[in-house]
């Protein structure tokens, strides 16, 4: 990988300078999905815990509760008001570019890392594409602080606001 400013500046771990995989590699995501790091390994944990609360809020009856995570605000608008009846029916899709953004919020105030810069990968022949990385210490550390944080953001009610509706 390399940073898009400077094609020959390849991405070093901030932890070890390993310009390869490292221990250190948390996060790796192409836009909608974790695609690397240790946190991929273990992303079914993080949504499952999110799925649970929804399924629980809807069974609660409480749509119009917002949450108290912008990241987590944002993904329950899109399901709830996008795929109506898609947790009733089990066919909820977690897997977007809000839940990625959402891992990579948590995980960042769990104490990792992100790049700074435009990460580049190379995927497949020619093709190019825009990478988020995110190294921690201590990885296994890191992702298990993030899901005790996601627990506490998922446990938290805020007041519904008025929200506009959509025309």
């Amino acid at each position: 990988m390399w940073d898009e400013s400077d094609e020959n500046e390849k991405v070093s771990c901030p932890f070890c300078d390993s310009e390869e995989n490292c221990p250190h590699l948390l996060a790796v995501s192409d836009g909608s999905s974790l695609v690397g790091g240790f946190a991929c390994d273990h992303e079914a944990s993080f949504y499952s815990r999110v799925y649970d609360a929804f399924q629980k809020r809807l069974a609660e009856g409480d749509t119009d509760q917002e949450w108290s995570l912008y990241e987590l605000d944002l993904l329950w608008e899109s399901i709830r008001e996008e795929k109506p009846g898609v947790f009733e029916s089990g066919d909820a899709d977690l897997s977007s570019g809000l839940m990625s953004d959402l891992l990579f919020v948590v995980l960042d105030v769990a104490g990792g890392s992100e790049y700074q810069g435009n990460a580049i990968s190379q995927s497949g022949g020619n093709s190019e594409s825009a990478t988020r990385l995110m190294y921690a210490e201590d990885p296994a550390a890191t992702c298990v602080n993030a899901l005790t944080i996601l627990d506490e953001y998922l446990a938290e009610k805020v007041p519904p606001k008025k929200r506009k509706k959509k025309s």
